[in-house]
C-alpha cells in the first residue's frame, strides 16, 4: 500500500497502482515524468514527492481520499491547475509553488494551510502566478499564508462558515469586519471602501500591501 521510493531516476512515465495510499518523500523528485495519474486509493502525498518534474502540464484533480500533502510536493512540476478533495486536512508549504497556477480553492476540510502554496509573484520564475484565492471554512491564521506578499492576487473569498474571517473586494477582514487584516497588492478595485464597522487596521497592512494608502485617497 505504500511507495516509499526515492530518485528513481529518468521514468517518463510510470503507472502508479490504484492501491498505493502513501507516496513517500522525494519519490519521484526529477524524474521528468511527462504525465501523472495519481491512484483512487492515496491518502498521503509526501514532502518533494514530485519535486521538479516540469514537463508533466496537467489540470491535477487530486483523488477523493487525500488527507495530507507534504511541502514542495508538487513544486515546478508544470501544473497547469489544481483541483482539491474535500476531505483533505493538510497542505505542506509551497506545495504547489513554481507552477502556472492562477486560481485556487482550499476546500472546508483543510485546518492545516502552509504558506505560499502557489506563486504570488516571484523574480525567479516567468510563469503564470496566482490571482485568485479561496478559503474554506477550517481555514486559520490565513494572514500567514501571505508573509511573502499579496503581489499578483486580484481577489480573495473566505467561506461564509469560516468562523475568523471574511473577505470583500480585495480585503481581509475578521469575521465581524472590525478589523481589516490585508489587502490583496494585485486589488484592481480603484476605490477602496472601509466599512463603518472597521474599528482597528492592522499593522501588517502598510508593510505587505502599500497600495491601499494611495486607493483610500482617491
Amino acid at each position: 500500500d505504500c511507495l516509499l521510493s526515492r530518485g528513481l531516476g529518468d521514468v517518463y512515465k510510470r503507472q502508479i497502482p490504484d492501491t498505493v495510499k502513501y507516496i513517500g518523500s522525494y519519490a519521484f523528485a526529477k524524474c521528468r515524468l511527462e504525465s501523472l495519474d495519481l491512484p483512487s486509493a492515496l491518502e498521503y502525498i509526501g514532502t518533494e514527492a514530485f519535486y521538479d518534474n516540469r514537463n508533466i502540464n496537467v489540470d491535477l484533480t487530486l483523488p477523493n481520499n487525500v488527507k495530507e500533502i507534504g511541502d514542495n510536493a508538487f513544486t515546478y512540476s508544470g501544473i497547469t491547475g489544481i483541483t482539491l478533495n474535500n476531505g483533505l486536512r493538510a497542505i505542506g508549504d509551497e506545495a504547489f509553488s513554481q507552477n502556472d497556477i492562477t486560481s485556487l480553492v482550499i476546500p472546508d476540510s483543510v485546518t492545516v494551510c502552509g504558506k505560499k502554496l502557489v506563486n504570488v509573484g516571484s523574480y525567479d520564475y516567468e510563469g503564470r502566478f496566482l490571482t485568485e484565492i479561496t478559503f474554506g471554512a477550517g481555514c486559520r491564521n490565513i494572514e500567514d499564508y501571505f508573509q511573502y506578499g499579496t503581489y499578483t492576487i486580484q481577489k480573495i473569498s473566505v467561506s461564509e462558515d469560516n468562523p475568523y474571517y471574511s473577505a470583500e473586494n480585495g480585503v481581509l477582514y475578521n469575521k465581524a469586519k472590525t478589523v481589516l487584516l490585508l489587502c490583496m497588492e494585485g486589488n484592481t478595485n480603484k476605490r477602496l471602501v472601509i466599512p463603518d464597522t472597521v474599528t482597528e487596521i492592522c499593522d501588517c497592512l502598510l508593510y505587505t500591501s502599500p497600495s491601499p494608502r494611495d486607493k483610500r485617497q482617491s
